[in-house]
């Protein structure tokens, strides 16, 4: 096949070729890229030609390889001890419940879904992997061989493991691992920190943990790990668990200790049992933190915290609304009030530096005169205003940049207008004429 007319192949799909009992010689084809196998019930190799005595490698140039509902694939070459995929990048493999991966040197990425404990204890073979995804709905618990070897890995996902009852016991393993993210884990109702406290206390590994997301669906987790104690950790997004109350429950010994060193960037959605950010009272927390997303936790109240810059809120709570004067060095406020009428008097209290400020979907404002730094300010489906005349507009002597969007009511403005002295760009649209 080599010198054969399809020599310049660079990519094959087979598909439902449900009687084919083995494929042809796609090893020996010098510039294929890509290979997608799939629903082919009688296929046991994807490599199955050897041409003569000595090594020879297969696909000496594939990149990508999907192999997907091969009930009785067991090996990617019939030959032991042939080398294999010299240059191949990423592997994809669903449904694939006999198969054994081979050691290689070589992927790089892997994804893995709706497999079986044979497939998923092979995957320490690929000892250069640095993504893997597990995507498993059959899964109960992690075989104990599988996360052996991959020292180089950066990123682990678990999504879809909807009977998996823990995390892996040998976390401390992966020693480069820098992104962690768990969803859609529906039995799962804790998040052991042990592994997570092994690397640190052991060999500091965890040091290497950049980012970590525990998100969508682990409906039933009840606390979790110790996130705070991940030195290098810059980013967490944390939704749609239903009983967790604090982001941050560790607080080893005594004296202060601060939570999340690192942390830059925090996501937290649909919790609605969230009540603060740490356990503790008076933790010190969050100091080089940047922004805060929250969405829909509506017993959240933030604590004090001088390092955030930019917040944005959204379907929250007057609980959550009134705390936002706790963040006092706040530069960028995002406010939207999905069936909230006005926002709480006390929000917009202490935010003496904010320079940006967004509020949606509120029926009433407050007075913003207190914003003695806002720059720029935009006000978008607030239907009820009539008028901005009573709402301290005028004093915002530093705006530059007023927009006003789809206030259909508005039929009073340019009384304020003329004391914004900085004003250098105005914009209505969908508002009347």
């Amino acid at each position: 096949m080599r010198d054969s007319i399809l020599k310049n192949i660079v990519s094959v799909v087979l598909h439902s070729c449900r009687n084919c009992l083995e494929l042809p010689a796609f090893g020996q084809l010098p510039s294929l890229r890509g290979l997608e196998i799939s629903k082919m019930d009688y296929v046991e190799y994807i490599d199955n030609y050897f041409p003569g005595g000595g090594p020879v490698r297969g696909f000496p140039c594939l990149k990508v390889l999907i192999i997907s509902k091969l009930p009785n694939l067991v090996g990617l070459s019939r030959e032991e001890g042939r080398e294999l995929l010299p240059c191949i990048h990423r592997i994809n493999i669903h449904n694939c419940p006999k198969l054994t991966l081979p050691h290689l040197s070589s992927p790089e990425l892997l994804y893995v879904s709706s497999s079986s404990n044979v497939v998923r204890t092979s995957i320490s073979n690929l000892n250069h992997l640095t993504t893997l995804s597990v995507h498993d709905g059959d899964m109960v618990s992690f075989p104990e061989k599988m996360l052996q070897n991959l020292t180089v890995l950066e990123s682990l996902e678990i999504e879809s493991c909807s009977q998996l009852k823990g995390l892996p016991t040998n976390l401390e393993s992966l020693v480069s691992l820098k992104s962690l993210s768990i969803s859609r884990c529906h039995e799962i109702e804790s998040l052991p920190d042990h592994g997570l406290r092994s690397l640190k206390d052991e060999i500091n590994e965890i040091e290497r943990i950049e980012s970590s997301m525990i998100q969508r669906f682990c409906r039933n987790c009840l606390e979790l790990p110790a996130f705070g104690q991940l030195p290098s950790l810059r980013l967490l997004e944390i939704s749609e668990m239903d009983y967790v109350e604090y982001i941050d429950n560790y607080f080893p010994g005594r004296g202060p200790v601060k939570g999340f060193p690192s942390l830059e960037v925090l996501f937290i959605y649909e919790l609605p049992n969230l009540v603060g950010l740490s356990r503790e009272e008076g933790r010190e927390l969050l100091p080089c933190f940047h922004q805060i997303n929250i969405h829909n936790c509506p017993k959240l109240t933030l604590p004090r915290l001088s390092s955030p810059k930019l917040l944005n809120v959204l379907s929250s709570s007057s609980v959550v609304l009134s705390s936002i004067s706790n963040l006092n060095n706040l530069i960028t406020l995002s406010v939207h009030g999905g069936d909230m009428i006005s926002f709480p008097e006390e929000m917009l209290q202490n935010l003496t530096v904010l320079q940006s400020l967004e509020i949606k979907r509120f029926s009433q404002l407050t007075n913003l005169e207190s914003l003695v730094s806002l720059k720029s300010l935009r006000i978008w489906r607030c239907h009820k205003i009539v008028s901005l005349a009573d709402h301290g507009l005028r004093s915002l002597k530093s705006l530059k940049r007023l927009t006003i969007e789809h206030c259909n009511n508005l039929s009073s403005l340019s009384e304020s207008l003329g004391h914004l002295t900085a004003l250098e760009k105005l914009m209505f649209m969908g508002v009347p004429s």
